[in-house]
């Protein structure tokens, strides 16, 4: 739903003369081209759908080691060639097969290209330098808390991994595993394509040891304020007599309004402002329709092609769920 939203958006804004990249009278393409530039636009879109997700890794994986073959055929018709080095450069002619896994002719090879670039550039938040990723993660976790919030009012299902995230230990163990799991295997594979990237690995290796000290710090805080927890749930505080229940209950309680729990802590990465919650009270929420969202079908600035480009998202979509079922080689 929300990447058929971004599709339709994409050429909202395209109806816009001076945004218009598409138009036959300023650029010269023909109809063809344009219909073609669509399809490839709409189909890029939709591979951010994170349902596709590990399909994709799974066939970038295949696309990285048929590259490493190609180099390595390459490499030995270099050297065979040009007595040249490992890498071929020395021979005549064989390091000019480097690329050749990426410069298929295949239509289908070429949009999976297309649509790695455009995925990557969607979950790329965190091989940016620390300062840009802890603002990334801060306001996707923030995002998360009032999709939990504005779904649990409305009485939705919330995703397992929207919920709790006021806790130090839930949120930093849900990002460490988004970046294991997910950012990981795309980056990785896109590194084996493109060299050129490694560094953005690397950045994110570096990102993950930061948040994962911060786990270790919040799991610990979680330890120490379960050690000082009597069965009864009171918090008792350290140098308290064992025996005066009564007392160490009076203490906590007069304590607590003032002191927060360590395992109850909300505070952000050092360096990043807690952001602020607009959603506080049920009768803010307010859904926005379809008509709103979109403008309503008498709307005088639509132009005669919406049909038209519903029905190429329609198609896009068809085909990406058609190639999704196809059996990997």
């Amino acid at each position: 739903m929300l990447e058929n939203h971004h599709a339709k958006e994409t050429f909202l804004l395209l109806r816009d003369p001076a945004a218009n990249i598409l138009d036959p009278l300023s650029t010269r393409l023909s109809q063809a081209q344009v219909r073609t530039l669509r399809k490839r636009i709409i189909l890029a879109i939709l591979s951010t759908d994170m349902s596709a997700h590990y399909a994709t890794c799974k066939r970038l994986d295949a696309l990285a080691m048929e590259r490493q073959s190609a180099l390595g055929s390459a490499a030995g018709v270099g050297g065979a060639a040009g007595g040249g080095g490992a890498t071929g450069a020395g021979g005549g002619g064989g390091g000019g097969h480097t690329d050749k896994s990426l410069l298929s002719e295949r239509d289908e090879d070429r949009q999976f290209v297309l649509d790695l670039l455009v995925h990557g550039a969607d979950l790329s938040g965190q091989i940016y330098p620390l300062p840009v990723a802890k603002q990334w993660e801060a306001r996707v976790t923030n995002e998360f808390k009032l999709q939990a919030q504005l779904e649990e009012t409305l009485g939705l299902p919330v995703a397992p991994f929207m919920m709790n995230l006021d806790q130090g230990v839930v949120r930093w163990k849900a990002h460490l595993g988004f970046l294991d799991y997910v950012m990981q295997p795309l980056w990785r594979g896109l590194a084996d394509l493109f060299p050129e990237l490694k560094l953005c690995v690397d950045t994110l290796q570096t990102n993950r040891k930061y948040y994962a000290d911060i786990l270790e710090e919040e799991t610990a805080k979680a330890a120490a304020a379960a050690k000082c927890t009597d069965p009864d749930g009171q918090v008792a505080p350290a140098d308290a007599p064992t025996g005066s229940k009564s007392s160490s209950r009076t203490a906590s309680a007069s304590s607590k309004a003032d002191t927060p729990l360590p395992c109850t802590s909300t505070t952000s990465a050092p360096g990043v402002s807690n952001l602020p919650a607009p959603i506080s009270l049920p009768n803010e929420i307010k859904i926005v329709s379809s008509v709103q969202a979109y403008g309503s079908d008498n709307d005088s600035s639509a132009d005669d092609d919406s049909d038209e480009e519903l029905e190429v998202v329609l198609e896009a979509q068809l085909t990406q769920q058609q190639r999704r079922q196809q059996p990997s080689p």
